[in-house]
């Protein structure tokens, strides 16, 4: 069972330099030139890990006014498309960097600390989304 905390509910598009050359999409993240975007309806559960005990929602704090919901939105859907932004020449080192810097962008209170936690424990679910190939968000668990 997949905990969601959040759901977009319009297509939410970025520019990303480093992903200028590359091309690609699928059901959920589209990459052209550069500019990636996320579908209207993706959801995702914020930091991980979370559970759910009673129908509310437990675990990794995304901040008071929950300033990691942007910063987690894109790292969790660059960790589901592992396997494909692998063959792309997408580092996990890269995206990791720039989820510390977009919780330092959102003025997230402890982006140092959560940049340690994913170095040190996402190479798990980056190695084993790229070894699978990860399609909707019934798969997403990062």
């Amino acid at each position: 069972m997949h905990i969601y905390k959040y759901t977009t509910n319009r297509e939410e598009t970025r520019f990303f330099p480093e992903l200028k050359n590359l091309s690609f999409e699928s059901e959920w993240l589209t990459i052209r030139e550069g500019f990636a975007t996320i579908k209207k309806g993706y959801s995702w559960n914020g930091a991980s890990p979370k559970i759910k005990i009673f129908g509310k929602i437990y675990g990794t704090w995304d901040g008071a006014n929950d300033e990691a919901k942007i910063p987690t939105l894109w790292h969790d859907v660059f960790y589901q498309f592992a396997k494909d932004l692998i063959k792309l020449g997408v580092k996990r080192f890269n995206v990791d960097l720039r989820f510390k810097n977009d919780l330092i962008e959102h003025k997230f209170k402890y982006p140092k600390i959560y940049y340690r936690a994913v170095r040190s424990f996402g190479w798990v679910t980056w190695h084993f989304r790229g070894r699978r190939n990860a399609v909707n968000k019934d798969t997403n668990f990062c």
